[in-house]
């Protein structure tokens, strides 16, 4: 129980750090937050809000001293993206699906088989690890339905894809390695 504890710590230390390096990072923390709530312990919640809270704190705290305001810089960008919607206005918007097509088709990150290859993996390893594959849908859901997109906005889940890769490739060596085992104890 000691060492879920310090998991939950650090994970809000670590999400508090990611907001104050770059704030669409906070969407984060709903689906943690929905997870430990479905989870049934409250302790942990409590730790990781406390844990969070006390990084953003500190965060405000600085912001009191360099700009005169608590919490400032996330006010600020909260205001100019979402109350003002002047993102929008000075860079433009994009369709819902444009994050899709940077990565598929203007950037060429993938080509088609390695494409076909990793989304198995990515299905393979989403099926291991709801937690993670929830996180990346309401990230990317977050930021698909703002007019104003970014390739950047979605770096933050650049992680999560190679989590869930490296998840089902994970699967497949078990699921490989039990099919050996049993080819080899027939004979």
């Amino acid at each position: 129980m000691l060492m879920l504890r310090s998991v939950i710590i650090t994970a809000g230390i670590s999400l508090g750090i990611a907001f104050v390096i770059r704030f669409p990072s906070g969407v984060f923390f709903i689906p943690i937050l929905i997870f430990l709530c479905i989870k049934g312990d409250c302790i942990s919640i409590i730790w990781f809000i406390i844990s969070s809270g006390l990084v953003l704190l500190c965060s405000g705290i600085v912001d009191f001293f360099t700009w005169g305001s608590l919490f400032h810089a996330p006010v600020e960008y909260f205001r100019f993206n979402i109350l003002e919607n002047k993102s929008s206005a000075w860079f433009g918007s994009e369709p819902v699906y444009w994050y899709l097509k940077i990565l598929l088709v203007r950037e060429h990150i993938l080509e088609e088989l390695l494409l076909f290859i990793f989304i198995l993996f990515f299905i393979a390893g989403a099926s291991r690890s709801i937690f993670c594959l929830s996180v990346f849908i309401f990230y990317l859901l977050c930021f698909s339905v703002i007019s104003h997109k970014e390739f950047r906005f979605i770096i933050p889940l650049f992680p999560f894809v190679l989590i869930l890769i490296s998840l089902g490739i994970d699967r497949l060596m078990v699921f490989k390695s039990e099919k050996a085992g049993r080819f080899f104890t027939i004979f």
